[in-house]
């Protein structure tokens, strides 16, 4: 997986080198490394922009920004209810988005799972989830929610913390 992706990888910059293109390299080193963790993850890239849905990187902004912002509700709880700053439905449009790519991702997964040939974290999780013998239940929700958490923390590993820092910025 690793050379292949770095194979792609020195593919685009000779392409652009040989077109004369400016190249960002560090979007480009940036994108590998974020390429490279989805399909480890995942088994797939999500964070390129699709036309069914926003791309898994512009949601995670959207999340990281709406966790990050100032909201009065926090502060004065019964103003939650009327949602003055509007932030509840953007919340719940994300988490909407989020629980849609996650189950599409399980979905896909379930699909070809094969229990004795495990090739990402996705797989890892629904061998879990068949277990019977264990201490502790893990279901379809259980995996959203690990998912979730190891992305965060996949990106967070990836775009550097300064990066989210900003988003207390703007």
């Amino acid at each position: 997986m690793r050379s292949t992706e770095l194979g792609l990888f020195i593919t685009s910059l000779k392409h652009a080198a040989a077109s004369r293109e400016i190249v960002n390299v560090s979007n480009k080193v940036l994108s590998l490394s974020t390429d490279m963790s989805c399909l480890m993850v995942f088994g797939n890239k999500l964070m390129k922009s699709s036309d069914d849905h926003k791309g898994f990187q512009d949601v995670v902004h959207e999340g990281m920004k709406l966790g990050a912002i100032f909201n009065i509700a926090d502060y004065i709880p019964y103003i939650g209810l009327l949602d003055v700053q509007g932030l509840g439905k953007r919340m719940k449009d994300v988490r909407k988005v989020f629980d849609e790519l996650f189950e599409k991702i399980i979905d896909e997964h379930v699909k070809v799972f094969d229990k004795d040939n495990q090739k990402d974290f996705v797989d890892v999780m629904l061998a879990f989830m068949d277990e019977k013998d264990t201490d502790f239940f893990i279901d379809r929700s259980n995996i959203k929610a690990i998912i979730l958490v190891s992305n965060m923390l996949l990106l967070l590993r990836e775009f550097g913390l300064s990066k989210y820092e900003s988003l207390f910025l703007f």
